[in-house]
């Protein structure tokens, strides 16, 4: 066995109504989703929902990569930086979400 075969199955995600409050380091999230098999393999391996959620303190609030399958609703931010950063994530549903980034402007 070898290639495609041997990616992992695929797995199903619902991170919904959640209060997350994460360091201010570099590289920090509150929800960090990637599809290493969908990278790899060009086979989607995640499905996942983030919604209704509010994340405060990290330099990114959401990251996908490589996360295709991915809807992230409905959710607030108060972020040092990105709100949600989709990375080589073309098929991510993205929609309703806020973002405050008063700190950075000094108020």
């Amino acid at each position: 066995m070898s290639g495609p075969q041997l990616a992992p199955l695929h797995s199903r995600f619902g991170l919904v109504s959640n209060d997350c409050h994460s360091s201010v380091s570099e590289n920090i999230y509150c929800f960090h989703l990637s599809d290493l098999a969908n990278r790899a393999f060009g086979l989607s391996s995640l499905s996942a929902i983030v919604r209704g959620s509010d994340c405060s303190g990290s330099q990114t609030c959401t990251s996908l990569e490589h996360a295709d399958d991915v809807r992230v609703v409905g959710n607030e931010c108060s972020g040092q930086a990105v709100g949600i950063e989709p990375h080589d994530s073309s098929g991510a549903r993205v929609a309703n979400n806020g973002s405050d980034f008063a700190d950075l402007a000094g108020g």
